[in-house]
């Protein structure tokens, strides 16, 4: 993912509140907040913090999040 393109999704999810929704990501059905963005060896991702344990990941397609609350 380009960089540009990360940062108008990081500008448009930020904050905002989001469920998990690929039953295949190891956070399925979590939910958590929109704190940043990362480029990794496979590309850009959303980071998440999730709201129970506090937990830190990355999801890399945004069809796999639903918001539930924006910012």
């Amino acid at each position: 993912m380009e960089r540009d393109q990360l940062e108008k999704l990081l500008n448009y999810y930020k904050g905002s509140e989001v469920r998990i929704t690929d039953e295949h990501h190891p956070h399925y059905n979590s939910v958590g907040a929109v704190i940043g963005a990362s480029n990794t060896a496979i590309g850009g991702g959303l980071k998440i913090r999730r709201f129970d344990t506090q937990e830190e990941f990355l999801v890399f397609d945004v069809n796999h999040l639903k918001i539930t609350k924006r910012r």
